[in-house]
């Protein structure tokens, strides 16, 4: 799960929950970062036990992708 991507399904201050490959896991924010938002991308790091140890990702925001509505034609 190393290096792996997800996204936060709630704010993580410090603590939440991400999607990752379809499924939903509990997840901890670096010690010290900034909290997490929901819709953001994160990046896992680390696990302690089945939480995972999450970091903000430096690609594209996503959240864009899940608030957005699909356009009509």
């Amino acid at each position: 799960m190393i290096g792996r991507r997800g996204i936060a399904e709630n704010r993580l201050a410090p603590s939440g929950y991400v999607h990752v490959r379809g499924e939903l896991w509990q997840a901890e924010v670096a010690e010290n970062s900034a909290p997490i938002e929901k819709g953001e991308s994160v990046r896992i790091y680390g696990n302690r036990g089945l939480t995972l140890l999450v970091h903000h990702d430096n690609k594209e925001d996503n959240r864009d992708k899940y608030l957005r509505s699909p356009s009509v034609s």
